[in-house]
């Protein structure tokens, strides 16, 4: 079908994940984003091996998700007299029954004596 409504009824149900992923899209311009909400994702650091992402809405491929109360994650420990960058990312997965999931994911740099570059 060339042309299909997807906000509206039809009888059966029409609607896919990657159809509003496609709509969200389109209505963004982009696809990974950030979007103002909440906290933003604000992350703080509770001490060197907990940090703490606070609210916010954001999409991943067109997917969009939110967090509604603030998350605890684990960072590793560092390497005594070494620069680290990590990233905290949300990383999207999907089952081969098709379901679909995004959490939060702590992915850890390289340990560097000068400069440090993000994973």
């Amino acid at each position: 079908m060339a042309f299909e409504i997807v906000d509206g009824m039809t009888g059966t149900k029409h609607i896919s994940s990657d159809d509003l992923a496609a709509l969200n899209t389109a209505t963004v311009g982009k696809a990974d984003c950030v979007l103002e909400y909440g906290d933003d994702f604000k992350l703080t650091m509770a001490s060197a091996n907990s940090a703490t992402l606070g609210t916010g809405v954001g999409m991943v491929g067109g997917k969009r998700f939110w967090n509604q109360a603030a998350v605890s994650l684990t960072v590793q420990s560092g390497t005594q007299n070494q620069k680290r960058n990590d990233l905290v990312v949300a990383r999207y997965a999907k089952t081969s029954e098709g379901i679909e999931s995004i959490t939060p994911v702590v992915i850890k740099g390289t340990p560097a004596a000068d400069a440090a570059a993000d994973p």
